[in-house]
């Protein structure tokens, strides 16, 4: 069955077998109230292959894959793209006009039912057996839900959160996943930085696993070749300066988590 048509093609959520409309849009109604424990959240322009490459991962390594669900952010214009969806994994596709990346970030977030997330990319791949339960497991020692979580991605490893994972509730206090204005890089230093904030001020919620390897085929260590997404998102100078401008948003951030985490304490 085709998704609906229109300039905002949201929220079309696979529903194998069913072809009876009046049956579909119930289903669709009721699948609004299910519940995740991680909502993956991609971007992605160009690359159907590389995504299916990611799905089959996914299915490879999740412990619950049942729990787990895909939402997809993909290009109005992207047309090869817009079928994408795997057989066992829940997926939603918002299928709209271009954004930057940040927009599109927010947009996938919105409309997430997971009780966690995950900013994924489709040059990335699971290669650890069981790490939904470990992270699930990292993210139960800590009820109030502020902290970042990320694992190995084999290029940069500790130093940059390139999939971080978060809570809802993380999300809410910051506002959003991450600022709309970002166009390309930079999502994962807001993040990462904003938590180094919280850990300057006595509050170290960044858990970074290195045996949980989410590895990133990225072309600048020869495992992929250059095409248009990454031209397309290369870092900047207007990206570089954005994040040094919403510094003093990251620290008013950082003030209200911990005045969130203090009074928590009380």
């Amino acid at each position: 069955m085709m998704p609906p048509i229109g300039p905002y093609r949201d929220v079309y959520r696979q529903i194998p077998h069913q072809q009876n409309p009046k049956i579909e849009k119930y289903l669709m109604l009721f699948s609004t109230h299910s519940t995740y424990d991680f909502s993956l959240l991609l971007a992605t322009r160009g690359r159907p292959r590389q995504v299916l490459r990611l799905f089959d991962s996914i299915m490879d390594t999740a412990r619950r894959p049942d729990k787990l669900e895909v939402v997809l952010y993909i290009d109005e214009d992207d047309i090869e793209s817009h079928h994408l969806s795997h057989s066992h994994l829940a997926t939603t596709r918002l299928i709209r006009p271009r954004a930057t990346m940040g927009g599109m970030h927010r947009a996938c977030c919105d409309s997430a039912k997971g009780r966690y997330v995950l900013l994924i990319g489709d040059d990335n791949v699971f290669r650890t057996w069981g790490w939904d339960q470990e992270v699930r497991t990292e993210f139960e020692k800590y009820p109030d839900g502020i902290v970042l979580i990320y694992g190995n991605d084999l290029i940069q490893g500790r130093n940059m959160c390139t999939a971080p994972f978060l809570t809802r509730t993380t999300c809410q206090l910051m506002g959003g996943i991450c600022p709309a204005e970002y166009t390309g890089e930079f999502v994962d230093t807001h993040i990462l930085d904003l938590f180094c904030k919280l850990r300057y001020w006595g509050y170290d919620r960044i858990i970074y696993r290195e045996d949980i390897i989410i590895e990133h085929l990225h072309h600048v260590v020869g495992k992929a070749p250059y095409d248009d997404t990454y031209a397309a998102k290369a870092p900047t100078d207007e990206n570089r300066e954005l994040f040094f401008s919403l510094d003093p948003q990251r620290v008013c951030t950082a003030r209200k988590i911990v005045r969130q985490l203090s009074n928590g304490k009380k």
